[in-house]
């Protein structure tokens, strides 16, 4: 869905204060959401709002952390993020103005080197990215239960095979010392024959 704007069409029943208060614009702001593919090591969020702030308003801000086979990253490093301006216009802007330059800042920050990987990403809303951000930490821990099922039934299955073994060692064993007796009886009948 695009941004919403009210009707450009006006009331007969509307007075002229009401379209006073209006405006003359009729169409209304909406956010727009830059993608940030690569996030630099050791750039927290606060730091990364602060350097879009010079370009425009910074509405939210969400970084997703780095995840080794399932689990976060201890370093605190973040994999990709998305950031949402007021406007959408500011943020078109800032993705084209930004993407594959230099993030530049002191000469000894540790992000002078780094390059912006921005990207604006139209008709999608914060609503959306939370959702599916929602979505896949749900398909993940699915996952997780789903593999830990298995491995519990595998070990059951191990379990269950180990006392079968048991038993049958039990049994042979037990008909084993009844044998000897068994075992002469029959060296005897075929002596005897």
């Amino acid at each position: 869905p695009t941004c919403p704007t009210t009707s450009k069409r006006t009331s007969r029943l509307r007075d002229a204060s009401s379209m006073a208060q209006e405006g003359s614009s009729t169409r209304r702001t909406c956010a727009g959401i830059v993608y940030m593919s690569h996030v630099p090591p050791k750039l927290t969020p606060s730091k990364l709002r602060r350097m879009l702030e010079a370009h425009g308003d910074v509405s939210r801000l969400y970084l997703a952390p780095k995840m080794h086979v399932g689990k976060k990253v201890a370093d605190g490093s973040f994999a990709e993020g998305w950031i949402e301006f007021a406007d959408e216009k500011v943020a078109r802007r800032v993705a084209k103005l930004l993407n594959g330059t230099a993030m530049g800042g002191r000469r000894r920050s540790a992000h002078v080197e780094d390059l912006w990987t921005l990207r604006h990403v139209p008709r999608l809303t914060w609503d959306q990215l939370t959702e599916d951000v929602a979505m896949r930490k749900a398909t993940r821990k699915q996952k997780l239960q789903m593999e830990v099922a298995a491995a519990r039934a595998e070990g059951e299955f191990y379990v269950q095979r180990v006392r079968n073994k048991k038993q049958r060692t039990k049994k042979k064993t037990s008909t084993s010392q009844e044998d000897p007796v068994n075992a002469s009886a029959r060296v005897h009948a075929k002596k005897q024959t």
